[in-house]
């Protein structure tokens, strides 16, 4: 269903031990979808190290550890896609790790909840051709997405890549939502430079400086698109020593949006708060989380 970098995401079914026995049914167990991330990279099990212990590559291993803490301390309302477990194919089917030599390679994968309805992006696609939301529709995504980087933010993890594509809907055409995290997990303290170029925040683009205000931009330039088809106009992406020049022009260039004007005086105001080149200004989730049009 989806490939990255890292690896692929299969759809897959997870069947229970359980018997059917209702209505005196007796066959196969029940079954349920889950979604099967294999990574590309082969984890390596050392038979020397004490209980052969696999060893994912980094980047796998940062993503199982974040998605699992997040899925271990979410409820069940918290809107993320929660990680199930995780699961380890060695290259060869033999019977116990004694039988390998050393360094052994195999895969890993991790199992994560399935969501139906596909992504943001593809319900956008299946409205109209302009993909455009009604102000009503995207109120549905901008909260439940906000909450879900406000549980992240508090557990020192960023998200640093959030876009259509990473906003899963759990059922079809229903905005019941998770956020999905990136290939890869960041750390707050130290985030390497990832994000989808349409979508990453100016000061995180031209200078590498990556905080909670970065994922406020990219749901801010998400919800500009999603309501008039464009993603944030702005220039001098590539050179630090025209940031300066980013604040003059970045609100004109923000009201030439095609659709700009056609939306409510309380939408424009909150886009061009998490739109704020300023990191330092710029709207912060909590703040975000109150404002009067997301509490309608």
């Amino acid at each position: 269903v989806g490939e990255g970098s890292y690896g692929r995401v299969y759809k897959a079914k997870k069947k229970s031990n359980r018997k059917n026995t209702r209505n005196g049914v007796h066959g196969d167990a029940q079954e349920q979808f889950i979604a099967l991330k294999v990574f590309k990279a082969p984890f390596s099990a050392d038979k020397a190290s004490e209980g052969y212990c696999p060893q994912p590559p980094p980047e796998s291993q940062m993503e199982m550890a974040m998605s699992m803490m997040l899925s271990k301390q979410a409820s069940p309302s918290t809107p993320i896609v929660k990680a199930l477990g995780f699961h380890f194919h060695f290259s060869r089917p033999v019977n116990g790790y004694s039988q390998y030599s050393n360094n052994t390679q195999g895969e890993a994968a991790m199992s994560m909840d399935f969501c139906h309805g596909g992504t943001l992006l593809d319900f956008r696609k299946g409205m109209d051709p302009s993909m455009r939301m009604a102000e009503r529709e995207a109120l549905l995504f901008v909260r439940p997405i906000a909450m879900a980087l406000q549980f992240c933010h508090d557990r020192n993890v960023l998200h640093l890549d959030v876009k259509p594509g990473n906003i899963l809907l759990r059922q079809p055409g229903c905005l019941g939502l998770g956020l999905v995290l990136p290939e890869g997990a960041h750390y707050a303290e130290s985030a390497p430079g990832r994000g989808t170029r349409c979508y990453i925040a100016p000061e995180a683009d031209i200078s590498g400086i990556y905080s909670t205000s970065s994922d406020v931009w990219s749901l801010g330039a998400v919800l500009l698109e999603a309501l008039t088809g464009h993603i944030p106009p702005y220039g001098c992406r590539a050179d630090p020593s025209a940031f300066g020049l980013l604040m003059g022009t970045h609100w004109r260039r923000l009201s030439r949006v095609p659709a700009w004007t056609r939306l409510s005086k309380p939408v424009r105001g909150l886009i061009k708060w998490m739109l704020c080149p300023d990191p330092q200004m710029r709207i912060h989730l909590e703040e975000l989380l109150h404002h009067p049009w997301l509490l309608q």
